[in-house]
């Protein structure tokens, strides 16, 4: 992730609702720490958000 200026972030479930692995746990605090929501939708069921960093 550091590398990049935006993401695309796919939730399995509209609810944003996460399994709370470690794993996932960090991916998490880094998009947390260094990215913004910018647009977020949902599509058959899943959520779709694209961070970006702040510049």
């Amino acid at each position: 992730m550091p590398r990049f200026d935006r993401l695309v972030v796919v939730h399995g479930r509209a609810d944003g609702r996460l399994s709370g692995g470690p794993r996932e746990r960090a991916r998490i605090g880094t998009l947390r720490r260094h990215f913004r929501a910018r647009a977020t939708t949902h599509v058959n069921g899943a959520r779709i958000a694209l961070p970006a960093r702040d510049r």
